[in-house]
Parts: C-alpha cells; sequence; structure tokens
C-alpha cells in the first residue's frame, strides 16, 4: 500500500468536500430567496452539474494510463475549481449559476475521478472498499464541517461564503499536486494482456453492480442535493442553521455504517454487505415520506448510509474488472442517477408540496420515493442472483 498517497487522498477528501459542500446551501437558498427559483431549478443546477461531471469522469478514467495526464490532472480541476467558486460572486443570475455548475461539473469530473483513481490502486483488492469507505467518509465529515461552518458564518454574506470555497480549493490543488499515480490495470489484463474479449466480458459483469449505483444515487437525490435544505426548511419550518445542522447529523450517522458494510465486504462477503446496503435503502424510502422530523432524519441517515457503502463496494468490483476506467464508469452511472433523482425531486416538490394542510403524515412531494421502494426490493434479488451463492 501507498501510504503517501492515501494520507494525500483522505486530506484532498477532507479539504475539498469542505470546499464544495459550503457552496452548497448558499447557492441553493440565495437562489431560492433572492433568485426566486423554483425547487426545479435549484435541482437542475445539480442535474447541469452531475452531467457534465458523468461525461468528464469516464473521459477521465480512459486518459489515466497517460502519464502526462495523470500528473497535472487533479491540480488543474481544483485550480478551476477555486476559480468557478469565486466566479458565484460575479455571475448572479440563474442561467450564471447553470452555466458555473456545469464548468464545475467538468473540473470535478477530472479531479476527484483522478484522486479515486489513485486511491484505489495505492491499495491492494483486500483492503480497497474498506479504504474507499474512510475516503467518502471523511468527505462526509468534510461536508458535515462545511454544513456546521455554514450555519455559523451564513450572517457573513454570500460572497464570503464563496470567496472562503475558493480558498479551499486552492488548498486542495496544491495538495493533488503532490500525489505519484501508480499503475492501474484491470485483473484480467495482469500479466497477460487484455484483450477486446476479455475487456467486454468485464464490462458485462459490471452492469448489474453500476445498475445499483444508478438507482442508489436517484435514492439520494433529496437528501444529498441542494433541495434538502428547502425541503426541510419549508416542510418543517426549521430555521437556515438547524437544517444544516440536522443534515449534518444525518451525514455523521452515515459514516460509521458505510465503513463497517464496506469491511464486510472486504473480509467478509460482498453479497452480505450489498445486500445490507440495498437493504437500508428501501427501509429509507420507505419511512422518508412521512412528515415526522426524527424519521426524516432517520431516513436521509439510512439513505446516505447505504450509498456511501455501495459506492464503496461497487468501485472495488469496478476496479477489479476495468481498472482505471471502471471508476470512471462509476462515477458516470451514480452523476446520471443523480440527475434523474434530483429533476424527478424537484418538480415533485414544485407540484405536489409542501403541504399546507395541519396533521398531514405523507408529505405528498415525496410520493416518488413509493415506486423507489417497490424497485429496490427487485433489486435485493438481482443482488442476491448476482453473487449466487459464494461471496
Amino acid at each position: 500500500m501507498n501510504y503517501r498517497n492515501v494520507a494525500l487522498c483522505l486530506a484532498i477528501a477532507l479539504l475539498g468536500s469542505m470546499a464544495f459542500r459550503l457552496q452548497m446551501p448558499a447557492v441553493s437558498f440565495y437562489a431560492r430567496y433572492v433568485l426566486q427559483s423554483s425547487a426545479f431549478i435549484i435541482g437542475l443546477f445539480t442535474a447541469a452539474f452531475m452531467l457534465s461531471r458523468a461525461a468528464t469522469a469516464v473521459f477521465t478514467g480512459r486518459l489515466y494510463s497517460k502519464k502526462s495526464f495523470a500528473r497535472v490532472a487533479a491540480p488543474i480541476g481544483f485550480l478551476a475549481g477555486s476559480v468557478l467558486a469565486w466566479a458565484f460572486t460575479f455571475l448572479r443570475s440563474v442561467w450564471g449559476f447553470t452555466l458555473l455548475r456545469v464548468l464545475q461539473g467538468v473540473a470535478n469530473g477530472i479531479a476527484w475521478v483522478m484522486v479515486q483513481i489513485v486511491l484505489g490502486a495505492s491499495v491492494e483488492e483486500s483492503r480497497r472498499a474498506t479504504v474507499y469507505a474512510i475516503y467518502f467518509s471523511i468527505g462526509i465529515a468534510g461536508v458535515s464541517i462545511a454544513n456546521l461552518l455554514y450555519s455559523v458564518l451564513y450572517t457573513k454574506g454570500f460572497d464570503f461564503l464563496m470567496t472562503l470555497s475558493s480558498a479551499l480549493f486552492l488548498c486542495v490543488a496544491a495538495l493533488s499536486s503532490l500525489l505519484r499515480p501508480p499503475r492501474a490495470e484491470p485483473a484480467a489484463a495482469r500479466g497477460r494482456g487484455a484483450s477486446g474479449g476479455a475487456v467486454a466480458t468485464s464490462f458485462k459483469l459490471c452492469i448489474v453492480p453500476l445498475a445499483i449505483i444508478f438507482l442508489t444515487q436517484i435514492a439520494i437525490a433529496l437528501p444529498g442535493s441542494g433541495v434538502v435544505y428547502v425541503y426541510m426548511k419549508e416542510v418543517f419550518g426549521l430555521s437556515k442553521s438547524l437544517t444544516t445542522r440536522i443534515v449534518a447529523i444525518a451525514l455523521a450517522i452515515s459514516i460509521a455504517m458505510g465503513i463497517g458494510l464496506s469491511y464486510v465486504a472486504d473480509r467478509v462477503s460482498e453479497r452480505r454487505a450489498l445486500a445490507t446496503a440495498v437493504a437500508l435503502l428501501i427501509a429509507g424510502c420507505a419511512v422518508i415520506p412521512l412528515r415526522i422530523l426524527w424519521l426524516a432524519t432517520v431516513a436521509f441517515a439510512a439513505l446516505l448510509s447505504s450509498a456511501r457503502a455501495t459506492i464503496s463496494i461497487v468501485r472495488r468490483i469496478a476496479m477489479r474488472l476495468l481498472g482505471a476506467r471502471g471508476i470512471g464508469y462509476v462515477n458516470a452511472a451514480g452523476n446520471l442517477g443523480f440527475v434523474v433523482g434530483s429533476l424527478t425531486m424537484g418538480v415533485a416538490y414544485d407540484r405536489l408540496g409542501p403541504s399546507s394542510l395541519d396533521g398531514v403524515i405523507v408529505e405528498s412531494a415525496l410520493v416518488p420515493y413509493a415506486p423507489l421502494t417497490a424497485v429496490f426490493v427487485g433489486m435485493l434479488r438481482a443482488v442476491m442472483k448476482y453473487f449466487g451463492r459464494g461471496k
């Protein structure tokens, strides 16, 4: 294991997540209450970001083998993120925000995918899912810290928050310049070369895990996107400060669960770990429409826990089967799922909610979660069939 690369990737996960997540409530609240944007438009910001990131992620995975690209890609991507964060203070319009989100998607699709490939290639397979889970958990810790920072600093104003985000991205760019990308080959290619047929077979074996990532990201579109801040504030009547703290709590709870399930995948059984993650998705989707604050918080934590574990386990599988390009495909599938979920939740919230009636138990805006519950029950069966009776 390359401890130097691992340590740098973990530091990047913390500071980079803080830098980006600090923008989310600031941009969401500014768009909603200053620009008077709908929930659909706020979801569109996320969709624009994720679509551009999905396309760039595949491109980055395929180009990783070129050493000249691999060494400079992450620093350039994070440096671009710093410039774009600062640009939000000038382009104060819906279309300006949308354009910046598209460009951020390109920058993130290069920088973050590169960091994730370096991390996976720096660790042996028997530890890979656990290390990925720790990486994402540290990222979640960064997100939680950013939410708490926002709850303290939001009175400083929009410009201050975006400038702080820009400064953090500069620090991340400096750290990423110290990474030394190792080789990242799929298992099928080691020692004998990879034929087109072997690559095609490996990709087919990845279809079920990639479908799981796609559907999981649809499910976490509400707790994982900017719409969650508007939803919690308007449905439960919470302050901006309390809203960000509750989201931070849900994210913090998901850290231990994500690491635990990933450890099970590495040391015990991928099959059991993925099945448990899908079961958490089913529970979260079933409970989240209930208009009860503590249950909503538990549902957010369940969905996010499942997502963090699933993304680590599937990355482990993809790295084994497809090498660097597998990480690009995982990112693309997750980003596309998040786009579908963000737009669906944004439209549902604009058309169906929040309910203004007293005593309403089920929030109509979250009706899309009902069919998702049934889909995940079917997905649980697919997981069991995919792994058969083995690991």
